[in-house]
């Protein structure tokens, strides 16, 4: 249980730690202090998550049974544009738009990402809590060390004359995400069920800590399906076009 409490905070806690990883190092690199509006966000998000788990069986039945694989499709699809929106706000210096677009952004993520992680330790609690709870300090100290890393490697990025390079790991990162929810068309009949187009799981399965993390940096699958390698590079097509435009227009 221990191993796999950590497990679960690399699949579900780790995106939010690197998505605030790169927030921080964009305030901070624009010397910006929000303190009460980013305690306001965690709040926001504990009492929203709170909410979708207390309203996830009745969403479930949506939609002919698929509510909830729609509407986690639909909000990776908010994500992934407000994730572009908080890149374009931060490329004009637009501070309150950026800034509110990380905001929404970070609660979305946090109540879609933490959802499972939630059901999971309050039903093992009251079997094991010690081991929940160390499998929780040890999940939290590695998603820390992983955003702390990431959170220097932005900084650096963000230190260079071309700004442009802040875009790169972000856009990785958001494409990675919306990629990875494809699967819920799957489960909802709303796609035929495919093949993968390949097969990595022998050389680094989806399941191992390297795989999580490259899932959450890059989006990496080991069995990709057809449609995610399309969207995949589609996304990242239109994300790096957008800032291929933004440059040639001029740094602001």
């Amino acid at each position: 249980m221990l191993s796999s409490s950590i497990i679960l905070f690399l699949r579900d806690a780790l995106p939010v730690f690197v998505l605030l990883a790169f927030i921080v190092a964009m305030l901070q690199h624009q010397q910006e202090r929000q303190v009460r509006r980013w305690f306001s966000a965690a709040v926001i998000a504990l009492l929203l998550l709170y909410l979708f788990i207390q309203a996830s069986s009745r969403v479930a039945q949506w939609f002919h049974g698929q509510g909830l694989e729609v509407l986690l499709l639909a909000l990776r699809a908010c994500q992934f544009g407000l994730l572009y929106l908080m890149l374009i706000g931060w490329w004009f210096r637009r501070a309150r738009l950026w800034q509110y677009a990380a905001f929404v952004l970070a609660v979305i993520t946090a109540v879609m990402e933490l959802h499972d992680s939630a059901l999971y330790f309050v039903a093992y609690w009251q079997q094991a809590p010690v081991v929940v709870l160390l499998g929780t300090i040890l999940g939290i100290t590695v998603c820390l060390a992983v955003a702390t890393l990431v959170h220097l490697m932005m900084t650096l990025l963000l230190q260079q004359p071309d700004r442009a390079l802040v875009w790169i790991p972000v856009m990785l990162y958001g494409t990675g995400r919306l990629t990875d929810a494809l699967p819920l068309l799957m489960q909802a009949d709303l796609l035929p069920a495919s093949p993968p187009l390949w097969q990595f799981q022998s050389l680094l399965a989806d399941e191992t800590e390297l795989g999580y993390l490259l899932n959450v940096l890059v989006g990496y699958q080991s069995s990709p399906l057809a449609i995610q390698v399309l969207v995949y590079i589609v996304a990242l097509a239109l994300g790096l076009s957008g800032l291929f435009i933004l440059k040639r227009r001029g740094q602001p």
